[in-house]
């Protein structure tokens, strides 16, 4: 063995300490807190990937911040996927929307396309909520914040594409598949951001 490769499993063995295996620190992408254990389960789902072993996918909260990730675990293997995640992050959007659309995220990794189609829909209706968009369907609010300025008209057809695959997910017979979710994500965050700068 070469000493690049110890070196390399060397990385990735337990830490030990007075010959006692030791947790290794877990920081928050947030707050920066750092504990042994900061990260305490907020929801989980179950399922089987295409080679049928167990994956448990779960959503961690600081216990400072309230940051949250998604955690997975495939057997021994455990990812962590940050809070800020490939879609983007809701800047200043409410915590009812933030909380809705780190719930849209979970479903997507937890394979749930139809409950993250769903959200994608519900985070748009409550930042135009939020806006001060009440009356009315959905379209009609989205209709409604491109007549006052609130939505450029690319906010308003990446809105009602999300409201139309939401619709889909609840409504219809349609499979909703993994390839519908990551345009519905970022527009969504796109939608949420521009209404909430």
């Amino acid at each position: 063995m070469t000493e690049k490769e110890t070196q390399q499993r060397d990385d990735t063995l337990p830490v030990v300490q007075d010959g006692e295996e030791e947790m290794p620190l877990i920081a928050c992408s947030e707050c920066g807190f750092e504990r042994i254990n900061p990260l305490l389960s907020n929801r989980a789902y179950r399922g089987a990937d295409i080679h049928t072993r167990d994956v448990y996918r779960v959503m961690l909260k600081c216990g400072k911040c309230g940051g949250r990730t998604i955690y997975q675990q495939t057997g021994h293997a455990m990812t962590f996927n940050p809070g800020r995640g490939a879609y983007g992050h809701l800047e200043s959007a409410s915590g009812l929307a933030k909380s809705k659309f780190l719930d849209a995220e979970l479903c997507y990794y937890g394979t749930g396309y139809r409950g993250a189609a769903a959200m994608c829909r519900a985070v748009v209706e409550q930042a135009l909520k939020d806006k001060g968009y009440t009356k009315g369907r959905l379209d009609d609010k989205i209709d409604d914040a491109l007549k006052q300025g609130d939505l450029t008209p690319r906010e308003h057809m990446l809105a009602h594409g999300s409201r139309l695959v939401g619709n889909d997910a609840l409504h219809e017979a349609a499979d909703i598949t993994a390839s519908d979710l990551p345009p519905a994500l970022s527009a969504t965050v796109s939608i949420a951001n521009h209404l909430f700068p």
